[in-house]
């Protein structure tokens, strides 16, 4: 999970990449990515956090599978309602954009010849 630090409340973020059964051939694969949005509470477990924004990316058939990709669209559609506003301010959003980009990542495996 990404915890978001905004000045008034603490966001959660996480992101998974769930097993679809094929549907919708030819359109989409079974390949997506769902991220989740919560408010946290300073005292609570995380179970008891409120999800607050969803967002999913799907791929299309002719894509290739990009976790990093995926992860972009579907934290954009994550930040919106269902009407296409967005309930957290511009100042909010950009705080929520920059501890992603700047989150710990891990190493990438060098491959052996």
């Amino acid at each position: 999970m990404i915890k978001v630090k905004l000045p008034n409340r603490v966001l959660g973020i996480t992101f998974s990449h769930p097993y679809r059964e094929k549907v919708e051939l030819p359109l989409f694969y079974d390949r997506s990515t769902v991220c989740q949005i919560f408010e946290l509470h300073d005292d609570g477990p995380v179970e008891d956090a409120l999800l607050l924004g969803t967002g999913e990316a799907r791929c299309s058939y002719k894509d290739n599978f990009c976790k990093e990709a995926g992860r972009k669209i579907a934290l954009t559609r994550a930040l919106r309602t269902e009407d296409g506003t967005h309930y957290l301010n511009n100042e909010a959003r950009t705080i929520v954009w920059e501890t992603y980009l700047d989150r710990p990542r891990p190493k990438s495996v060098k491959k052996v010849k």
